[in-house]
């Protein structure tokens, strides 16, 4: 009998108007718990956690997911304070807690946009404080705009490009939206995906068998035609490896009992 994994998914806070009102609220888009579940994981919400608590988390999922969301703070890699947004040092001390624990206990990680910045300078790399406007990566002030919009990716790992077919040139097609990105990449990782612009658009890491993988794009937002199996896809190996840490786990349980 398989065993599911649990994975668990950061989230951030912020303060939106309630029946009580104005309350801070720990929140994270439907989109990813929905692309977990239908990879086959076990979807769970991680608020910021500190000291012992990074430890106890752990301890209990298969997978760790970090999400997307606002800017990480500049002062973790000598940025711009201008050019940044949005910064939640609580989210930024806790998930780089949780991506260093995850690596020393061998816990399959995947990021998504803001996931693979933090990623980044968790381990040593640079961000670009604000990318400059460019045929890849417009500036676009509607949501449905920026929603709609994609842009060209080439890649050297099939992973990132699951589930989307190339176009004649080899590349494949994702959407846009961030606004910085990975300068010069963490020791231990390697860029596998670049936009015509040359920015970094999927980085994994090549230290031994740790799985831990990253997208500047956001495959649960794509939802158009020939491209809505990408986000099962892109997690499939990230959940079958953290199916094989529950299943390590639950053996190991069985042995001592």
């Amino acid at each position: 009998m398989s065993t599911l994994p649990l994975i668990g998914i950061t989230t951030w806070r912020r303060r939106l108007a309630t029946s009580l009102g104005d309350t801070d609220l720990v929140t994270l888009a439907a989109d990813y718990v929905d692309a977990v579940r239908n990879a086959g994981g076990v979807p769970l919400l991680i608020p910021d956690v500190r000291g012992e608590e990074v430890a106890a988390v752990l301890a209990h999922v298969d997978g760790l997911l970090v999400s997307g969301g606002g800017d990480v703070s500049p002062e973790l890699y000598d940025g711009d304070p201008a050019t940044c947004s949005e910064v939640d040092e609580r989210r930024d001390a806790s998930e780089m807690a949780l991506l260093r624990a995850a690596r020393e206990l061998g816990i399959p990680v995947f990021g998504i946009c803001r996931g693979l910045q933090v990623m980044n300078v968790t381990f040593g790399g640079t961000l670009v404080d604000d990318l400059p406007s460019t045929e890849a990566h417009a500036l676009l002030d509607t949501p449905v705009d920026k929603l709609a919009a994609r842009h060209r990716v080439r890649t050297t790992a099939d992973w990132a490009s699951a589930g989307l077919p190339r176009d004649e040139s080899g590349a494949i097609r994702v959407n846009t939206l961030h606004h910085q990105a990975v300068d010069r990449v963490a020791p231990g990782f390697d860029a596998v995906a670049r936009a015509d612009d040359g920015v970094i658009e999927a980085m994994h890491s090549v230290e031994g068998d740790w799985l831990a993988r990253a997208v500047q794009w956001h495959p649960e937002k794509m939802r158009l035609p020939g491209e809505a199996t990408h986000a099962l896809a892109v997690l499939a190996d990230f959940v079958q490896h953290a199916r094989h840490v529950a299943q390590t786990r639950h053996a190991q349980q069985k042995e001592t009992v």
